[in-house]
């Protein structure tokens, strides 16, 4: 029986999937009225780990349908954001993307050895591939200063399938009194004015509290170590914490 399941709830998975297959397996794809959070402090990749999930699912996710991918960048400029997902997608390292092209590069070739490529005649020829590609990811600078109604406004006018918000516990609302008030009123806006009633998936990075830092060894973060709300952890049908 259990077998028979497995291969049923697979078949009719949600067709965006995080990319992670342990996730993926666990969640069996997300849909519209999901809320997808992703809590750690700064500088543990939750920024490169969502870029990973918006061109997977851009290029095709589970179903290999490409789909239309928005991704909302609250803190990184817009140029670095594009720096890294085109290191992701075209296999090259991102000091190169950012310093400069050398001429010649020795990089592994999945099977033990080092090959030697040149990067600029590779993304040259991987941009070009891109010309033709009839979906759009929109990459979005939120600047420090995109509202939460700025974001719903884009998202329906593209019909996206799916939107990333990476820092979202800084976009404003002109009726909060602060930033935690604001991410208290953000949080149920993201899961119900943006995932449901525009059926998709909405994909979020928040911060772990200072509270966090301060757990003994072997104790780990939980939703009640998510900064700013409380909203977040009730609201998410799932939370992944970088720890």
């Amino acid at each position: 029986l259990y077998p028979f399941l497995l291969d049923k709830w697979h078949k009719t998975g949600g067709t965006i999937q995080f990319g992670a297959p342990y996730i993926d397996d666990q969640a069996m794809g997300f849909y519209a009225g999901d809320l997808i959070s992703v809590v750690g402090r700064p500088g543990l990749g939750k920024t490169w780990m969502m870029l990973s999930s918006a061109l997977k699912n851009w290029r095709g996710g589970s179903d290999g349908t490409p789909k239309r991918i928005g991704f909302v960048s609250m803190e990184v400029l817009a140029e670095l954001i594009m720096q890294r997902l085109a290191a992701m997608d075209f296999g090259i390292p991102f000091k190169v993307m950012q310093e400069g092209m050398a001429s010649k590069l020795m990089i592994p070739d999945g099977a033990g050895s080092l090959v030697t490529t040149d990067p600029k005649k590779d993304l040259k020829a991987k941009l070009t591939t891109l010309e033709g590609h009839d979906t759009p990811l929109y990459i979005i600078d939120g600047n420090l200063a995109a509202s939460v109604d700025d974001v719903i406004a884009f998202a329906q006018m593209e019909q996206l399938d799916a939107i990333y918000i990476d820092g979202a516990y800084l976009l404003k609302n002109d009726k909060a009194k602060g930033p935690y008030d604001a991410v208290a009123l953000n949080a149920p806006r993201l899961k119900s004015d943006l995932a449901t009633n525009l059926k998709m998936p909405v994909f979020c990075s928040w911060q772990f509290g200072r509270e966090a830092t301060k757990l003994k060894k072997g104790e780990t973060p939980g939703l009640q170590h998510i900064g700013y709300s409380d909203t977040i952890g009730q609201l998410s049908s799932v939370v992944m914490g970088l720890f």
